[in-house]
């Protein structure tokens, strides 16, 4: 039954991210909701407001994402990161060069004495400067606090950090304005890959992270971050360091986040979360084969009581449980995004549970011209949610097209100029299974009276 498919996927959640009850979150999604609405209005009035003290003090609390890891645990300290200004005394920011291969008696981070290693480089600097990263590997974990500091890496990608601190993330930036992470390559750090904590205009750009525990990036009350060319895989989930994680990328409680071709290929759960922010852009992404380690369900891409996320071009494939999902409140946009292969098999390599995009618990979403095909259950899924779903083509689901539940009329619906390939629409406003032929230019779901 459609029923016991849906209770499953909502399970998921509360096993997966260790939450309270769904019935009692989707109480508060009104409440939620009104906040985010604030935070917009404020952003919109005054733009420049959009610091991550702002998004501190405004934002509603994160909806699923906590207990968050040990490595974003600790409380943050109050107050806004100091306004930046020069390094050295002199009126220049600095320019410092690493190198692990270093032997200089007294390295000073000059060309012709470069550091062996980066932390001392980004202690040098005071508040403004950039650090260069020659080929190497370096076995240290990098903090990076009130200050901006641009670390680049070699063209080719040859700087390996090899975080070794347990249950510390590999880099951490606190309260900055104005950092950056560009070209390292994190391997297997014991924790996430790059926290990212109350700080403002961060840019991370082609980095690698592989096998995290955790998280590959977390965004967690910050402002103005563009996450983009990236590639993390196989982030790993651990019971002991945080119930429910091993995602790639995770931003909560932020504003104004981009994140732009980046490829994110088998993590243990979710492969983007968004929970509790405003104004998102997810375009481009390949968001590929995650794979659930203990949960039945895995996430392509999960929006969590959000507002003004935008989500489009993406290549959302292969993932078990769910391509792309949003749920508890919110509203944006799915758009023009591929999305295929979502489906959980049975002990005989046959498909079923799974949903290529579902909105639920009070999302509103525009679904609009995306592909979706080899669904496990159905291509789409509306429950309890407010949704346009407009020329889109969905085929070759396991049994429906599209599955709609009113939970007693809450479902406000628009359906209209779909390619359903002949495939069914299931309308079931009391978990009870009944079927259309397919919707084409159908502007309202059936009434389940009248159909034969």
């Amino acid at each position: 039954m459609i029923r016991n498919s849906f209770d499953r996927l909502v399970t998921s959640l509360v096993v997966g991210f260790g939450v309270g009850a769904c019935g009692e979150m989707r109480d508060d999604a009104a409440e939620s909701d009104q906040a985010l609405l604030a935070v917009e209005a404020a952003l919109e009035t005054d733009g420049s407001a959009a610091t991550a003290a702002l998004v501190k003090a405004k934002l509603p609390p994160a909806k699923l994402l906590f207990p968050y890891p040990s490595s974003v645990a600790s409380t943050l300290d109050a107050g806004t990161p100091p306004a930046l200004g020069r390094n050295d005394g002199t009126g220049r920011a600095l320019n410092l060069f690493i190198d692990s291969s270093s032997t200089a008696e007294s390295p000073d981070g000059s060309r012709a004495a470069p550091f062996p290693r980066i932390q001392q480089a980004i202690d040098r600097i005071e508040q403004t400067g950039t650090v260069s990263v020659a080929r190497g590997t370096y076995a240290e974990n990098l903090v990076i606090s009130r200050k901006s500091v641009a670390i680049i890496g070699p063209q080719d990608g040859g700087a390996v950090l090899a975080a070794t601190a347990e249950a510390t993330p590999a880099i951490r930036i606190d309260e900055a304005i104005g950092a950056s992470i560009e070209r390292l390559v994190i391997e297997r750090p014991w924790g996430s890959g790059i926290v990212v904590r109350n700080s403002a205009n961060v840019r991370l750009h082609q980095n690698k992270i592989t096998e995290a525990i955790e998280a590959g990036v977390v965004v967690f009350e910050s402002a103005r971050v563009i996450i983009a060319n990236n590639a993390i895989q196989s982030t790993r989930a651990s019971r002991y360091l945080g119930r429910g994680w091993g995602t790639g990328v995770i931003a909560a409680r932020s504003v104004h986040l981009e994140l732009v071709g980046n490829s994110l290929t088998e993590n243990a759960l979710v492969g983007i979360a968004i929970d509790t922010c405003v104004d998102v852009t997810l375009s481009g992404n390949a968001i590929k084969k995650t794979r659930p380690s203990y949960s039945s369900y895995g996430w392509g891409v999960l929006v969590v009581g959000s507002r003004r996320f935008v989500i489009t071009r993406n290549d959302v494939s292969e993932n078990i449980g769910v391509g792309i999902a949003a749920f508890f409140g919110g509203a944006g946009r799915i758009a023009e995004n591929q999305v295929a292969g979502t489906a959980m098999q049975n002990d005989e390599g046959q498909a079923r549970d799974g949903y290529g995009i579902a909105a639920w618990d009070g999302a509103r979403a525009d679904i609009v011209g995306n592909v979706v095909g080899r669904s496990g259950k159905a291509g789409t899924l509306i429950s309890a949610a407010s949704a346009v779903i407009a020329n889109n083509v969905i085929s070759e689901s396991g049994r429906y097209a599209l599955v709609t539940q009113n939970y007693q009329g809450q479902n406000r619906l628009r359906v209209v100029s779909n390619d359903f390939g002949g495939q069914r629409w299931a309308d079931s406003p009391y978990y009870e299974t009944v079927s259309t032929p397919d919707s084409t230019s159908i502007l309202r779901p059936p009434d389940p009276q009248t159909i034969p």
